[in-house]
Protein backbone atom coordinates (compact mmCIF):
# COMPACT_ATOMS: atom_id res chain seq x y z
CA UNK A 1 0.00 0.00 0.00
CA UNK A 2 3.22 1.91 0.78
CA UNK A 3 4.54 1.49 -2.92
CA UNK A 4 1.39 2.53 -4.32
CA UNK A 5 1.09 5.49 -2.45
CA UNK A 6 4.24 6.59 -3.36
CA UNK A 7 4.29 5.74 -6.91
CA UNK A 8 0.96 8.09 -7.03
CA UNK A 9 3.02 11.10 -5.81
CA UNK A 10 5.71 10.56 -8.08
CA UNK A 11 3.23 10.16 -10.58
CA UNK A 12 1.65 13.66 -9.67
CA UNK A 13 5.18 15.20 -8.91
CA UNK A 14 6.25 14.51 -12.44
CA UNK A 15 2.33 15.30 -14.49
CA UNK A 16 2.62 18.94 -12.52
CA UNK A 17 6.65 19.42 -13.15
CA UNK A 18 5.90 18.72 -16.79
CA UNK A 19 3.19 21.03 -17.38
CA UNK A 20 5.10 23.60 -15.91
CA UNK A 21 8.28 23.06 -18.16
CA UNK A 22 6.27 22.88 -21.26
CA UNK A 23 4.40 26.53 -19.99
CA UNK A 24 6.01 29.44 -21.69
CA UNK A 25 6.24 33.17 -20.47
CA UNK A 26 5.67 35.91 -22.80
CA UNK A 27 6.00 39.76 -21.62
CA UNK A 28 3.30 42.23 -24.01
CA UNK A 29 5.33 44.52 -26.26
CA UNK A 30 4.35 48.03 -26.24
CA UNK A 31 5.74 49.32 -28.99
CA UNK A 32 3.85 46.42 -30.88
CA UNK A 33 0.94 46.29 -28.90
CA UNK A 34 -2.66 48.39 -29.04
CA UNK A 35 -5.11 49.14 -26.75
CA UNK A 36 -8.29 50.89 -28.11
CA UNK A 37 -11.84 51.69 -27.62
CA UNK A 38 -14.72 53.50 -29.62
CA UNK A 39 -18.57 54.71 -27.53
CA UNK A 40 -20.86 56.67 -29.03
CA UNK A 41 -20.67 60.40 -28.78
CA UNK A 42 -23.81 62.06 -30.06
CA UNK A 43 -24.54 61.02 -32.88
CA UNK A 44 -21.21 59.86 -34.09
CA UNK A 45 -18.84 57.64 -32.32
CA UNK A 46 -15.25 58.73 -30.04
CA UNK A 47 -12.16 56.74 -30.51
CA UNK A 48 -9.37 56.57 -27.85
CA UNK A 49 -6.50 54.50 -27.09
CA UNK A 50 -4.33 53.93 -23.59
CA UNK A 51 -0.24 54.78 -23.92
CA UNK A 52 0.44 53.24 -21.17
CA UNK A 53 0.13 49.31 -20.49
CA UNK A 54 1.76 45.97 -19.78
CA UNK A 55 0.97 42.21 -19.35
CA UNK A 56 2.37 38.79 -18.58
CA UNK A 57 0.89 35.80 -20.73
CA UNK A 58 1.78 32.55 -19.58
CA UNK A 59 0.42 29.27 -21.64
CA UNK A 60 1.74 25.98 -23.48
CA UNK A 61 2.20 26.87 -26.87
CA UNK A 62 0.65 23.51 -27.83
CA UNK A 63 -2.27 23.54 -25.56
CA UNK A 64 -4.04 26.91 -26.10
CA UNK A 65 -6.11 26.58 -23.03
CA UNK A 66 -3.57 26.87 -20.66
CA UNK A 67 -3.61 30.25 -21.14
CA UNK A 68 -3.47 32.75 -18.57
CA UNK A 69 -2.61 36.66 -18.01
CA UNK A 70 -2.51 39.50 -15.66
CA UNK A 71 -2.42 42.85 -17.77
CA UNK A 72 -2.46 46.71 -16.58
CA UNK A 73 -3.34 49.85 -18.29
CA UNK A 74 -2.98 53.40 -17.06
CA UNK A 75 -5.64 55.40 -16.99
CA UNK A 76 -4.49 58.64 -16.94
CA UNK A 77 -2.19 57.45 -20.49
CA UNK A 78 -5.79 58.00 -22.25
CA UNK A 79 -5.48 59.63 -25.63
CA UNK A 80 -8.52 60.48 -27.91
CA UNK A 81 -6.74 63.57 -29.84
CA UNK A 82 -8.51 66.28 -28.17
CA UNK A 83 -6.84 67.49 -24.83
CA UNK A 84 -9.70 68.80 -22.94
CA UNK A 85 -11.80 65.97 -23.66
CA UNK A 86 -8.87 63.93 -22.54
CA UNK A 87 -8.57 66.24 -19.27
CA UNK A 88 -12.02 65.88 -18.76
CA UNK A 89 -12.17 61.97 -18.89
CA UNK A 90 -9.26 61.66 -16.42
CA UNK A 91 -11.42 63.84 -14.32
CA UNK A 92 -13.89 62.69 -11.35
CA UNK A 93 -16.85 62.59 -13.84
CA UNK A 94 -15.03 59.93 -15.56
CA UNK A 95 -11.78 57.70 -15.07
CA UNK A 96 -10.85 59.66 -12.04
CA UNK A 97 -7.17 58.61 -12.18
CA UNK A 98 -6.01 60.13 -9.08
CA UNK A 99 -7.96 58.05 -7.13
CA UNK A 100 -7.83 55.07 -9.39
CA UNK A 101 -5.19 55.08 -11.77
CA UNK A 102 -4.48 51.76 -13.11
CA UNK A 103 -6.93 49.64 -14.79
CA UNK A 104 -6.13 45.72 -14.38
CA UNK A 105 -7.36 42.21 -16.48
CA UNK A 106 -6.55 39.31 -14.34
CA UNK A 107 -7.76 36.08 -16.06
CA UNK A 108 -9.48 32.73 -14.37
CA UNK A 109 -10.38 30.42 -17.27
CA UNK A 110 -10.58 29.81 -20.96
CA UNK A 111 -13.86 28.31 -22.84
CA UNK A 112 -14.28 27.53 -26.34
CA UNK A 113 -10.46 26.71 -27.36
CA UNK A 114 -9.44 25.95 -31.22
CA UNK A 115 -6.58 25.74 -32.79
CA UNK A 116 -6.63 30.19 -32.96
CA UNK A 117 -9.33 31.07 -30.92
CA UNK A 118 -10.73 30.96 -27.25
CA UNK A 119 -12.81 32.44 -25.06
CA UNK A 120 -10.63 34.26 -22.08
CA UNK A 121 -12.77 34.64 -19.08
CA UNK A 122 -11.44 37.07 -16.25
CA UNK A 123 -12.04 40.00 -14.33
CA UNK A 124 -11.67 43.64 -15.23
CA UNK A 125 -11.42 46.28 -12.66
CA UNK A 126 -11.88 49.81 -13.44
CA UNK A 127 -12.81 52.73 -11.87
CA UNK A 128 -12.61 50.64 -8.16
CA UNK A 129 -15.15 48.36 -9.46
CA UNK A 130 -14.44 44.90 -10.54
CA UNK A 131 -16.92 42.48 -12.95
CA UNK A 132 -16.36 39.69 -14.90
CA UNK A 133 -15.71 39.86 -18.93
CA UNK A 134 -14.95 37.60 -21.88
CA UNK A 135 -12.07 38.59 -24.21
CA UNK A 136 -12.86 37.31 -27.56
CA UNK A 137 -9.44 35.89 -28.45
CA UNK A 138 -7.80 35.45 -32.08
CA UNK A 139 -4.49 33.99 -32.66
CA UNK A 140 -2.22 34.11 -35.54
CA UNK A 141 -0.88 30.90 -35.40
CA UNK A 142 0.90 31.00 -38.77
CA UNK A 143 2.89 34.15 -37.51
CA UNK A 144 3.50 32.36 -34.32
CA UNK A 145 4.97 29.35 -35.86
CA UNK A 146 7.54 31.44 -37.82
CA UNK A 147 8.79 32.90 -34.62
CA UNK A 148 8.31 30.84 -31.65
CA UNK A 149 9.44 33.85 -29.44
CA UNK A 150 6.89 35.66 -30.32
CA UNK A 151 2.69 35.64 -29.58
CA UNK A 152 0.34 37.54 -31.76
CA UNK A 153 -3.46 37.88 -30.87
CA UNK A 154 -6.97 40.22 -31.09
CA UNK A 155 -8.86 40.58 -28.09
CA UNK A 156 -12.13 41.93 -27.94
CA UNK A 157 -15.01 42.52 -25.97
CA UNK A 158 -17.76 45.10 -24.79
CA UNK A 159 -18.43 46.55 -21.65
CA UNK A 160 -21.07 48.96 -20.24
CA UNK A 161 -19.41 51.76 -18.47
CA UNK A 162 -22.45 52.04 -15.67
CA UNK A 163 -21.30 48.69 -14.73
CA UNK A 164 -18.16 50.25 -13.40
CA UNK A 165 -19.33 53.21 -11.88
CA UNK A 166 -18.81 55.58 -14.63
CA UNK A 167 -21.77 57.50 -16.11
CA UNK A 168 -21.29 60.72 -16.35
CA UNK A 169 -23.31 62.49 -19.25
CA UNK A 170 -25.77 65.28 -20.57
CA UNK A 171 -28.91 65.01 -22.17
CA UNK A 172 -28.94 65.78 -25.49
CA UNK A 173 -31.96 67.82 -27.58
CA UNK A 174 -34.69 65.95 -28.50
CA UNK A 175 -33.97 63.05 -25.93
CA UNK A 176 -31.35 60.60 -24.94
CA UNK A 177 -28.02 61.23 -24.06
CA UNK A 178 -25.07 62.43 -25.93
CA UNK A 179 -22.72 59.55 -24.74
CA UNK A 180 -23.57 55.82 -25.09
CA UNK A 181 -23.13 53.30 -22.02
CA UNK A 182 -21.26 50.89 -24.34
CA UNK A 183 -17.86 50.39 -25.03
CA UNK A 184 -16.36 48.52 -27.61
CA UNK A 185 -12.96 47.32 -26.79
CA UNK A 186 -10.11 46.31 -29.27
CA UNK A 187 -6.70 44.95 -28.04
CA UNK A 188 -3.76 43.85 -30.32
CA UNK A 189 -0.88 42.20 -29.16
CA UNK A 190 2.44 41.03 -29.94
CA UNK A 191 4.21 39.63 -27.16
CA UNK A 192 7.76 38.63 -26.50
CA UNK A 193 9.74 35.39 -24.77
CA UNK A 194 11.13 36.24 -21.36
CA UNK A 195 14.30 34.58 -21.12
Amino acid sequence: MQRIHTFLVSLMFVFVVSSALHAESFEIDPEHSSVTFKIRSWFFHTEGKFKEFQGVIEYDPSDFSTWSTNAAIQAASIDTGIAKRDKHLRSDDFFNVEKFPTITFKSIGVTKVTETSAHINGELTLHGVTKPVVLNLERDKAKDAKDESRVHFIATTSINRKDFGISWSRAAEGGGLTIGHKVKILIQVEAIQKT
